[in-house]
Formats: C-alpha cells, structure tokens, sequence
C-alpha cells in the first residue's frame, strides 16, 4: 500500500490535530479517516501497518463525527514509520523523526475541507477514549424563545426518547448526558452550545438534544434539520488535558468530566 510500510520497528506515535468544514462536512467517519490516511502518503509520511493477515494503517480519529457538522478541532492518533529496512536487506525511507516538522506537509496535502491544524508526539499507550463533547448549533431562532426552550428542557429531570435500532427500540435519557445548555445571541439569531457527556452506557446524539429543545419552542411549525449549522467545538478525552473550546466550556460551567483520568 502506497504511503504505508509494514516493515521497520522505529515508528513514533503522533497526536494530530485537525479541522473539518466546507465539502468536508459531509465525510463519512470512514471516509475521514481515508482522506487523513492519504494525506500522510501525500506528505510522503508512511504510516505504520498493524500485523495480521490484512494489514491496516494504525491510524485512529476519535469520537465520530455526524455527517454534515463541521468541527474545530478534531483528533487522530497515528504510528508514523521514521526508520525502516527494505525487503532486499538495504537501508529504506526514512521519515525525519521530527513530529514538529510534519504539519506544514500535512497541511499542505490536505483535501478540501480537512486543514491539518497540530502534529505532537504523544505517548504509546494513548487511546482516544471520549468523556465530553461540546457543540454549537447556529440557530435562526431569536435567542429569548431558545433561552426559554433550554431553560425548560434542564428542569426537567428526565428527558426520554425512543431510539429504533436493529435489536429493537429502547428508551433513551437525554437529559442524563446533557452537561450544560448556553444559549448565546447573534446577528442572524442565536448558537445553542451543549455538552453531551460520553459514558459506559452511550450518549445523546447531537441531533436529538437539539430536535427536543426546539420542540419546546413557543414557534409553532418550527422544523429541523438534523445537523444543519452543528459545529463540534471540541472532545474531552480520558487521559488527556482539556484544550481549546471544550477547556473553555468546562471553565465557564464545571463538570465531572474534569476529573476523568
């Protein structure tokens, strides 16, 4: 596989930051990770292959993103091969051990819509485990009526919906993962930001949480569109410092979450 070796044990585990938006919206978890696989091979940065009998680039994103949201700041975690040797014995590429270095490549490779923001070298053992993650919705809704759909939707204790699958249905708490709502005015109306907390037993769906405050809307014939102006601003991961928006959100509001290890 072009862009990938299988072969030479010096590899260095990086940490990759990245942005989603524009045609890249609509990119599917999967497809997300094949257009940041090839963006390594376009860098001319091989990715390390996993043992097997099919092997695979060892190159995991994060908590999956709905199709059509953009986001701030994504992550991914990849093995990228900085010293190997070739098939016949000799010496092969070699990457420059130099994570630091690697960003102003992985950016310029980059497809429409994926722009390649960070690259830091980061631990063996990481594993991208979600605890919290915070969106905001860009609504055209004045703030008052969504302010006052939020503040009735938080009383509540409970919140449930029924969710459909292929082991049946099953009732769902939206309200149990919600860390906080914040409603926040704009020129074209207001941004809806939530926390939806990740835990043993799943999380709300951005869709959902948003479908059951604007239903409590005094509008009548308000409709939505499941992930149309939804940006997710950042993901609080287990062993990982809060950074950037989603450090914000936990600064403005405090949460649980900030003590997972």
């Amino acid at each position: 596989m072009s862009g990938s070796r299988q072969v030479g044990p010096d590899t260095a585990r990086v940490l990759l930051t990245f942005a989603r938006g524009g045609p890249g919206r609509y990119l599917s978890h999967l497809d997300t990770v094949r257009a940041l696989q090839r963006t390594f091979a376009r860098a001319g940065l091989d990715l390390a292959l996993s043992a097997g009998m099919r092997p695979k680039p060892r190159l995991a994103v994060g908590l999956p993103l709905p199709v059509g949201a953009a986001a701030v700041a994504e992550l991914a975690v990849a093995d990228v091969v900085v010293g190997c040797e070739g098939d016949d014995g000799r010496d092969g590429k070699e990457n420059d051990a130099r994570p630091g270095r690697w960003q102003a490549s992985l950016h310029a490779a980059g497809p429409p819509g994926i722009e390649v923001l960070d690259v830091e070298p980061c631990g063996p053992g990481l594993r991208l485990r979600p605890r919290l993650a915070v969106y905001r919705w860009s609504l055209d809704l004045s703030e008052d009526v969504v302010a006052a759909a939020a503040a009735d939707f938080l009383a509540e204790s409970g919140v449930l919906i029924e969710r459909s699958g292929p082991k049946g249905s099953r009732s769902v708490d939206l309200r149990a993962s919600i860390d906080a709502l914040e409603v926040i005015g704009t020129a074209h109306g207001c941004e809806l930001w939530f926390g939806v907390r990740h835990e043993a037993h799943g999380a709300a769906r951005p869709s959902e949480v948003l479908e059951e405050v604007v239903r409590r809307s005094p509008i009548p014939g308000t409709e939505t569109a499941p992930d149309a102006g939804l940006t997710r601003c950042g993901v609080v991961y287990v062993g990982l410092a809060a950074r950037g928006l989603a450090r914000e959100w936990l600064e403005r509001h405090g949460s649980e979450t900030q003590q997972a290890g």
